[in-house]
């Protein structure tokens, strides 16, 4: 497990605790282990048990050790037994907590999902003590997002997934699997983890199937080319599908293609499956060539605008994690990141890049540590001492200042104007109306000390929409101000979404490939922004930190001046 998957399991089972009344002190103490866990530098993976226990309380290390050796702990597995599944469930929802959790489970007797929702349709959840119309509506908008999402996965821990599992298809001497769908297409959102797989294993496939104790077969969605089983432990969705060695080209292609490509019409004017369906082909690239096309890689089949003329035809001209030659928004110690200035910088001059740039939170975000004025000096002083270092490097001087409600930053000019550059993001007061929201972020984007528009939505994939926005008049606001337009590359994250984002590079708009990152090797999930940034049909002189370094202080000293 690494910390974020056992810092995970112990909100889960913080969230038990309260649900059963446990002891305040016992509650507080799990909650802390979380949070130094969360600031923990080291992964815990790497340690024994000796260095656990060496590390930690004797409880919490015989807790922490349980859970590298099995994925759980004995105290966790005891309260889900006495918690029912259904209401466990019902803590998946935004915006319900243990605590209006156990008022439906225990004073209204509601114990699954279904029943929650009965209750709100019919009115009789504005009855129980506690709620009323307005969070029943909000309820009710919680359980429909839940639903949209079941059975499916961020793309990071869809690639997880996809490890383990081809790891048993090895062992169970499954031979000739190639994956297929979100993963290939890089999705924004798994669906469903999905291999294609020679019809003749098919047996085998079955007997992996019935002798996993992980997955649930689903009887009415398999069939003779296909089995779709649920991953009981991961929450997500499995479908094998099967194909004789003549189809296997065509199908490997329909599997491969969004319904946008896949209906789209090329050059010829003809939808493209017409010639999927007509034309005989060993491989992807030999269907392409029948249409005079170079090969398209599977993220770019969105069929937005691939068969335009001016959209590239090779993957090179496309910017690609290789081009970027350095990282804006990270946070270090300084406020909630795990790793120190100096050892962010060091990892990146590793990596080959140019530049590093730090932009911890600023004052408002106090549940984050964010810096006070006399904070951020101390921190210049530390840059500037440590930037007397390096030759061909830099350390660049930003901050993530917060947007406040009226989308005025939360500190005054003359603090603004020292650092090298700002991202400005919304983290507070994140229930808005259209409206508000747009004119909002249109101010924070008209502040001329703003220089990037950070994860503009808000939204947390598979866990929150983001607030409504106008994105035509937020891209144009950063297009008129030469604000760069961030793709928090984060992948529960993803904000702002390849389909606007494209529109933004259609208009001239430059975008930054940004990981949030709280650690050193968080700065890699950049990898997961460049996809998105391919799919928008980002190309090398489209993105900000695929600029030199030479470049970049051009552009920030250009941008200052305005």
């Amino acid at each position: 497990m690494t910390n974020s998957e056992i810092v995970e399991k112990l909100e889960e089972a913080i969230s038990y605790m309260e649900l059963l009344d446990a002891n305040i002190f016992k509650i507080n103490a799990f909650r802390k282990l979380s949070q130094e866990i969360e600031k923990e530098s080291t992964q815990l993976n790497q340690l024994d048990e000796a260095g656990i226990s060496a590390k930690y309380t004797k409880g919490m290390a015989l807790v922490l050790n349980q859970m590298l050796a099995s994925e759980t702990f004995s105290e966790l597995s005891d309260m889900e037994l006495q918690i029912p599944k259904g209401v466990r469930s019902m803590l998946l929802i935004s915006g319900l907590g243990p605590k209006k959790v156990k008022t439906l489970w225990k004073e209204a007797g509601v114990e699954t999902i279904d029943v929650l929702k009965q209750f709100c349709l019919s009115g009789q959840l504005a009855l129980v003590k506690g709620f009323g119309n307005k969070a029943q509506e909000s309820i009710l908008a919680g359980i429909g997002f839940l639903e949209s999402v079941e059975g499916k996965a961020l793309m990071h821990k869809g690639l997880e997934l996809s490890k383990v599992l081809e790891k048993e298809l090895l062992e169970f001497q499954i031979a000739g699997f190639v994956p297929v769908g979100d993963l290939v297409l890089k999705s924004e959102v798994v669906s469903a983890i999905e291999y294609l797989i020679p019809i003749s294993e098919r047996q085998k496939v079955k007997t992996w199937f019935s002798h996993s104790r992980v997955f649930e077969m689903d009887p009415m969605a398999s069939g003779p080319f296909l089995f779709s089983g649920f991953h009981t432990e991961k929450r997500t969705l499995v479908r094998i599908f099967f194909s004789g060695k003549d189809d296997w080209s065509k199908q490997s292609f329909l599997l491969n293609a969004t319904d946008g490509h896949w209906k789209s019409a090329h050059e010829k004017g003809v939808p493209l499956y017409k010639t999927w369906k007509k034309s005989s082909y060993n491989s992807d690239s030999e269907l392409y060539e029948l249409l005079g096309k170079g090969n398209i890689s599977p993220e770019l089949r969105t069929g937005r605008f691939e068969w335009n003329e001016n959209f590239p035809e090779k993957n090179s001209a496309l910017v690609s994690f290789s081009d970027l030659k350095g990282c804006l928004h990270n946070h270090s110690k300084y406020s909630d990141g795990k790793n120190t200035i100096e050892e962010m910088a060091n990892w990146c001059i590793e990596k080959g890049w140019e530049y590093f740039g730090i932009a911890d939170h600023s004052k408002s975000a106090q549940y984050a540590n964010g810096l006070f004025e006399e904070t951020v000096e101390k921190q210049w002083k530390e840059i500037d001492n440590l930037n007397q270092k390096y030759k061909g490097f830099k350390i660049l001087k930003g901050i993530e200042s917060d947007i406040l409600s009226d989308g005025s930053l939360d500190y005054a000019s003359d603090i603004l104007k020292g650092f090298d550059y700002v991202v400005s993001s919304v983290h507070s007061s994140m229930k808005m109306d259209l409206s508000t929201a747009t004119q909002r972020l249109i101010k924070a984007i008209e502040n001329p000390f703003t220089t990037i528009l950070g994860h503009c939505s808000g939204r947390i994939l598979l866990k929150r929409p983001g607030y409504p926005l106008e994105y035509q008049k937020i891209i144009d606001a950063c297009i008129a101000n030469k604000v760069v337009i961030e793709i928090n590359a984060h992948p529960s994250r993803l904000d702002m979404d390849w389909e606007n984002l494209s529109r933004a590079i259609e208009k001239g708009a430059m975008i930054s490939i940004n990981p949030d990152a709280h650690e050193r090797e968080g700065m890699q999930m950049m990898e997961y922004g460049t996809y998105m940034a391919r799919k928008a049909g980002a190309e090398i002189s489209n993105v900000l930190n695929a600029l030199s370094l030479e470049a970049i202080l051009d552009y920030i000293k250009n941008k200052k001046g305005n």
